[in-house]
């Protein structure tokens, strides 16, 4: 997740191997909305990936193993704020190497 004011505003990158796809999604006032069309990719399980996000202004990046799965703009949440994992209950993700870029 980036731009986290709280827990009910940011912004999130779902990767999903079960439905095969990535999202972005915005959370405003609690309620997720989608801000980018659902790009399908093949996302292996049981295996390590690599997601990058970029966010400059109010365009947003995505890649997983470094290619660019989708991008978009959103200018719901146009200042700097938190950043961190964000995982569902019913899953087993592992995270390593975190890193944070600020400009």
């Amino acid at each position: 997740m980036w731009r986290y004011r709280d827990p009910g505003n940011y912004y999130l990158a779902r990767v999903d191997s079960l439905t095969r796809n990535v999202v972005v999604y915005k959370v405003r006032n609690g309620v997720r909305t989608r801000v980018s069309f659902v790009a399908p990719h093949a996302i292996p399980a049981n295996s390590w990936s690599i997601l990058k996000v970029s966010a400059r202004g109010d365009r947003f990046q995505v890649y997983l193993d470094h290619r660019r799965i989708l991008q978009g703009f959103d200018r719901t949440f146009g200042s700097a704020g938190k950043v961190g994992l964000w995982t569902v209950a019913d899953s087993v993700t592992y995270f390593d190497d975190f890193r944070v870029y600020p400009r």
